[in-house]
């Protein structure tokens, strides 16, 4: 209903009008319009303190399951898709399906999800946490105040594993020295190339990364057949998906097909990760100022426009590098190679390559 009032779409109208003029009526009446459409959606009930609102009568329905402050982040949780859809570029809402729900954290350590000497308490329950106390790192990490709790459960083949993420104040002890100096970094889709004073590296972003691209495809078959064996009425008789189709319905053996799917996807992920973090600390070991080119992989992934063809006159493919982007994960290596900088104080530098032209000097 807030998308299609009336009053607002003719003062987002008036607004993409007024947008680019620099006159000083046209500023000061954009600024009104931005109150006036911020006043509406207020009406409609969409903001941070209003879906949490919303959520308290359900949070005491289900009082003997869900405590106020966990029923507070979940509201936090909705507002962050909300605010995607209604200010970037979220396209829809969609309804998480229960397998889709793998995280539950509350928001502080005082109530509802407490850690308390190596245990959780939770309505009354109490779970030891199992952990290796002769890992120095764990017992350093610690004596940090614990601040709030998350629990997290992960798919493996025959079940789920259920972990606790505890978050901690300050920063975590350090492992790893980190250099002095300048580094650059050029990555690309697939690889990586980093060069400083003293070394340089050049390296692929998946390497040592198992390949399970062949043994998720064949899953994915296999779900395909036994999806199209358990809903005929869905499909066409060329095999497409009907566009207005029943419910699906799906056999124990697809299920067990998804699971095997989610755990290799994991295992991929996980390997991606532990790979990248120690990626990240080879480069910090060279230098703690860090460039690197300011670049859209978001825009990476976005389909070709253009309809073309190659010299045998067949039509080239559309699609461009998100099947690299997902197994290389560049942006991925960098978010957590700033993420290591600013323990220390820094910042990862992203330099503008439209307004300085890299390839016009000698380096």
């Amino acid at each position: 209903k807030h998308r299609e009032d009336r009053r607002r779409r003719e003062l987002m109208t008036e607004r993409e009008r007024l947008q680019f003029c620099e006159d000083k009526p046209s500023r000061k009446r954009l600024a009104q319009i931005n109150s006036e459409l911020t006043a509406l959606r207020m009406e409609y009930g969409l903001s941070q303190y209003q879906f949490k609102l919303w959520v308290q009568p359900l949070q005491h329905r289900y009082g003997r399951h869900i405590d106020s402050r966990t029923a507070q982040c979940i509201a936090d949780d909705i507002w962050a898709a909300v605010d995607r859809y209604l200010f970037d570029n979220g396209k829809d809402i969609h309804i998480p399906r229960l397998d889709d729900i793998v995280s539950v954290h509350s928001n502080d350590n005082a109530t509802g999800i407490r850690y308390r000497n190596g245990s959780i308490l939770w309505f009354g329950l109490k779970i030891q946490v199992s952990r290796d106390t002769r890992n120095a790192y764990e017992n350093e990490a610690l004596t940090r105040r614990v601040k709030y709790c998350r629990i997290v459960r992960k798919q493996f083949s025959g079940r789920w594993h259920y972990y606790v993420q505890l978050v901690l104040e300050g920063v975590p002890p350090k492992k790893h020295a980190v250099g002095n100096g300048r580094v650059g970094i050029d990555p690309g889709t697939m690889s990586a190339a980093v060069s400083s004073e003293s070394a340089c590296i050049l390296t692929a972003l998946d390497e040592g990364v198992p390949d399970r691209t062949k043994q998720i495809e064949r899953l994915q078959r296999a779900m395909d057949r036994s999806r199209h064996a358990t809903n005929p009425g869905n499909y066409n008789a060329d095999g497409t998906i009907k566009p207005r189709r029943k419910c699906w319905t799906y056999s124990h053996n697809y299920r067990l097909l998804q699971r095997a799917k989610r755990s290799l996807e994991r295992k991929r992920a996980a390997s991606l990760k532990s790979h990248h973090e120690a990626l990240a600390n080879d480069i910090l070991a060279l230098g703690n100022d860090i460039y690197t080119e300011e670049m859209s992989y978001r825009g990476l992934q976005r389909r070709a426009k253009q309809t073309t063809r190659n010299s045998k006159g067949r039509f080239n493919r559309k699609t461009r590098y998100g099947r690299s982007l997902k197994n290389g994960a560049p942006a991925m290596l960098l978010s957590i190679i700033d993420r290591k900088l600013r323990y220390e104080g820094r910042e990862l530098h992203k330099v503008n390559t439209r307004t300085f032209r890299a390839s016009q000097y000698n380096h």
